[in-house]
């Protein structure tokens, strides 16, 4: 096996099955498949991501652009999730 790739499998720390410790972890091994909380986290390398808004306002007369980072990270996006499933109920 390449040693790089060992690494890097090493480097990315435990999933959210680990971290959270999951109760459902063989019931996703058996039936190959996976949470938002798992894709969120295969598709942003980590827990969090962060998100660029470039932007544009006028003061004075003056135009402006600027640039704007946010945090995102997984138990906020399940807490949205929850709460909008919640107020569907």
């Amino acid at each position: 096996m390449n040693d790089k790739f060992a690494d890097a499998l090493i480097a990315v720390g435990p999933t959210p099955c680990e971290k959270y410790n999951c109760s459902n972890i063989s019931m996703c091994a058996n039936d190959v498949t996976d949470c938002k909380s798992f894709r969120y986290w295969v598709n942003n390398g980590s827990f969090t991501k962060v998100k660029k808004t470039i932007g544009e306002m006028v003061y004075d007369g003056i135009e402006y652009t600027f640039e704007c980072f946010t945090t995102k990270t997984i138990e906020s996006d399940v807490k949205r999730l929850i709460r909008e499933i919640k107020d569907e109920s």
